[in-house]
């Protein structure tokens, strides 16, 4: 990677079309902790930003939404419940036991799923279902800037509005999103778009061509 400047503020969206995957690894291996940049500098919230891990990234306000999450990131074995709770584990002392907690965790992941889901093991839940309870967790666990990688199918339009209702919510709790994805299509979600390719990014205004898919 070379030539990488930007800045997204909180409660905005960055959209970035990645147009060869060696870029888009070490772009994210950044991210994550994986890598450390040889020059230049990382910040978030003014802070310099140098995770050891994609857990220390989480620690520091930075979360990844990976690709196809319904999979690779939700435990279907498990209730609703169960998989919203894990991700607090860490910052609620005693989570298990706090029944108030739980009650005020169910009111919050109902008025944000739009339906009660509480005590549903996901596997019986439907897709659309299951991308709510997704991006559920993050609103309730509400990082300074959550990375989502491909995050629109491109063939499930229920699914994918139900990503772009639940980004709408992020950027409105003021999460800054930054997409990072080989696919963007046309949404109601503002955000300047760049393109990153052989290790640069350029803006689309810059961009030497304009890629067939998702401009």
């Amino acid at each position: 990677l070379h030539d990488i400047s930007f800045s997204l503020p909180k409660g905005k969206m960055l959209k970035v079309l990645y147009l060869d995957d060696l870029s888009r690894s070490d772009f994210l291996s950044l991210l994550r902790g994986e890598l450390s940049p040889e020059s230049g500098n990382i910040f978030l919230g003014g802070k310099p930003y140098r995770p050891a891990s994609i857990k220390a990234a989480q620690r520091l306000g930075l979360c990844v939404v990976e690709g196809n999450p319904q999979e690779k990131m939700l435990l279907r074995n498990m209730t609703v419940y169960d998989n919203l709770a894990l991700l607090l584990v860490g910052r609620v002392h005693g989570l298990w036991f706090r029944r108030r907690f739980r009650d005020n965790l169910r009111k919050t992941a109902l008025e944000l799923c739009g339906e009660d889901l509480w005590d549903i093991p996901l596997h019986r839940l439907t897709p659309i279902q299951l991308q709510k309870v997704t991006y559920c967790k993050w609103l309730i666990f509400h990082p300074s800037v959550i990375v989502c990688i491909n995050p629109f199918t491109g063939m499930d339009y229920q699914v994918d509005s139900v990503t772009e209702r639940m980004m709408a919510k992020l950027l409105g709790r003021g999460t800054a999103v930054l997409i990072v994805s080989s696919y963007l299509p046309e949404t109601s979600l503002p955000g300047q778009v760049y393109c990153l390719q052989d290790g640069k990014l350029f803006t689309k205004e810059e961009y030497p061509y304009q890629p067939e898919a998702g401009l």
